[in-house]
């Protein structure tokens, strides 16, 4: 999945453990209202897919290492924010 003209892409990379990444949008995503439609994965990647009324947020969660995370934000559909980053945890 990709950014386009109507999509927001923002990429990260972690120095948090996957579990704790996977666990915050898991939890983080029903409270702030978005409905999560799709949730795949395994021990090394997941992948949310996510409504909040007309807006979808498709998040990538990959594993690089024991203490290093990559994830993937892609918006599109509405106005509002994107939910913040795992990063803001600390």
């Amino acid at each position: 999945t990709a950014g386009s003209d109507d999509a927001e892409r923002r990429s990260y990379l972690s120095q948090l453990k996957f579990d704790s990444v996977r666990s915050y949008y898991r939890t983080m995503l029903p409270a702030q209202g978005w409905a999560i439609i799709g949730d795949r994965g395994d021990s090394v990647e997941l992948d949310l897919y996510t409504r909040k009324g007309a807006q979808t947020l498709w998040v990538h969660i990959k594993r690089l290492g024991p203490l290093a995370t990559e994830y993937t934000l892609i918006a599109n559909g509405g106005q509002s924010t994107p939910p913040a980053p795992a990063d803001t945890l600390r």
